[in-house]
């Protein structure tokens, strides 16, 4: 059974490349969400087994204000 991994990250292209390298590990990513709200959103709906979140976001919060809130 392939985990389930929820990504956090503002730069499009770098969500991009880490999908497809977790992807080529055989992870299952469910979701890459540009901001910390629409993550604690996902991952309360989604109940991701990790979630991999950028430290600098654009935005309010950062990666680990984030964390603290989900």
């Amino acid at each position: 059974m392939s985990k389930n991994i929820l990504i956090v990250e503002d730069d499009k292209f770098t969500g991009i490349d880490l999908k497809n390298k977790l992807e080529s590990l055989n992870y299952k990513v469910i979701d890459i969400v540009p901001t910390g709200e629409e993550g604690i959103n996902i991952a309360i709906e989604k109940r991701p087994d990790l979630i991999l979140i950028d430290l600098v976001l654009k935005g309010n919060d950062s990666g680990i204000e984030v964390s603290k809130k989900y």
